[in-house]
């Protein structure tokens, strides 16, 4: 077995993911509209949410909500176990104006993710100013505007090469400045190059 196998429906609404050996890192982000589930096999993991750090070891799961922000860090010479499945719908964070306006901003990110927008565009389609609205974003989401229209971007891009799609293609089709930004992002987010990650990748049986 690879370090790292991803087993994917064609629908895109699961994924079940194999860590075996390696450490890996995987730095603070969210899954959209998905319910992320985990058991570590062997060795121990890292959680950290808002909530704060969780040590698990082996034999002990956890469960992160759609976008719950999180991080987590798997030790060398462990294995873990995730399985990612798509829910209906997530309603966004409250019910107050604010929340309603980065709810907003958040949803137009999410449909269009290679939308060039600047803060300033954010912020005016929110109606608040630059830095009010950067801080209410990230309070209410849990990373900022920028951080989160690269996990958008990401997105995207998985699919894309899972299609086969050129990578030259897909970088710029999920909005990314060009092939190197895009495959120094990638790898940041989850430790293998968009190569390795397409060859990692095997379509769930229908």
């Amino acid at each position: 077995m690879r370090s790292v196998e991803y087993h994917y429906a064609p629908s895109g609404n699961i994924e079940l993911i194999l860590t075996e050996g390696r450490p890996r890192s995987y730095p603070w982000h969210m899954h959209l509209r998905h319910w992320t589930a985990g058991v570590v096999r062997s060795g121990e993991a890292l959680l950290t949410t808002r909530a704060g750090s969780r040590v698990l070891s082996a034999g002990q799961r956890f469960l992160v909500r759609p976008y719950e922000p999180h991080s987590l860090d798997v030790a060398g010479n462990s294995s873990l176990l995730v399985l990612c499945g798509e829910c209906e719908s997530q309603s966004g964070n409250g019910d107050t104006l604010l929340d309603a306006s980065v709810r907003a901003v958040r949803e137009r990110i999410e449909k269009n993710p290679d939308e060039p927008l600047r803060l300033e565009h954010m912020a005016a389609y929110a109606g608040y100013g630059k830095w009010h609205f950067l801080r209410a974003f990230r309070h209410a989401v849990g990373m900022t505007p920028h951080a989160f229209q690269t996990l958008c971007r990401i997105r995207v891009l998985r699919a894309m090469l899972r299609a086969d799609t050129a990578s030259s293609l897909a970088a710029v089709s999920a909005g990314f400045s060009d092939q190197s930004h895009m495959y120094k992002v990638f790898r940041l987010h989850h430790g293998v190059t968009p190569g390795e990650f397409k060859r990692a990748s095997f379509k769930l049986a229908p």
